[in-house]
């Protein structure tokens, strides 16, 4: 219905680039993935993607997959989010038209082909993380507001040796030290030290359910964050870049 619709571009659209020099990567893909609607962005260093429930949305106008560019797709879920009742979509060769309770809105199609975002998912891992949502973000939220202008949003995670706990770590002020927090999590396989974004941990947290799952292969290996209906992969940091541009 409109608001599962929202709800999965809300949860989808984020990653999608921000600027207009990559038009493929500023756009989110909707497409017909077997026989249920499903979305994806990227913009080359995470990506997001989303199915939405059956029967929310009429799967069979995505005969072709469909870009939308990002603002409109969150127009389109600001107008039709507001409704429930299954979303009726019509495709044509300019524009995507979806419908909801006799309100339609109508977007113009993005232009090329969005890239095999399947074959950046890492299909194995050796390090499962099992933690509460809330705890996480809470234990987050001090550590990325203290680290200063100028450094890297890098952040450093390490599993606790006996699988029952993890550790958050980023700099803290100027003169380079390190503020820490210890966060609850069940973690299953080999223990791991991996860095990433703190801005993209955030984003994740802010639309993830009540448990996080964190898959890793190798601290070098992307992330995976998996959902029932969900998955993201954000791209790693390298632990030795401590004062360099944000990315």
């Amino acid at each position: 219905d409109g608001q599962a619709l929202r709800r999965a571009i809300e949860r989808t659209a984020f990653p999608a680039a921000t600027d207009d020099s990559r038009p493929v990567l500023a756009c989110v893909l909707f497409e017909n993935r077997d026989g249920a609607v499903r979305l994806a962005a990227a913009d080359g260093f995470r990506l997001a993607v989303t199915t939405l429930p059956a029967g929310a949305a009429d799967v069979g106008a995505f005969k072709v997959p469909v870009l939308v560019h990002r603002c409109a797709a969150l127009a389109l879920a600001d107008v039709i989010g507001k409704y429930t009742g299954p979303v009726a979509f019509r495709v044509d060769k300019w524009s995507i038209q979806a419908s909801v309770n006799g309100s339609t809105l109508v977007a113009r199609r993005g232009e090329g082909t969005f890239p095999n975002y399947e074959q950046i998912i890492p299909r194995q891992c050796r390090t499962t993380i099992l933690a509460d949502t809330g705890e996480l973000r809470a234990a987050l939220a001090p550590l990325a507001k203290g680290i200063p202008r100028g450094y890297a949003p890098l952040l450093t995670v390490t599993t606790a040796p006996d699988g029952n706990g993890l550790t958050l770590s980023a700099i803290s002020g100027e003169n380079g030290g390190r503020s820490s927090a210890t966060v609850n999590a069940a973690v299953e396989g080999a223990p791991v030290t991996a860095a990433l974004n703190a801005r993209y941990l955030a984003d994740e947290l802010a639309v993830s359910g009540p448990t996080v799952e964190w898959r890793i292969m190798t601290p070098d290996s992307p992330f995976v964050f998996a959902g029932p209906d969900r998955l993201a992969v954000v791209m790693p940091m390298h632990i030795f870049d401590r004062k360099s541009p944000g990315r």
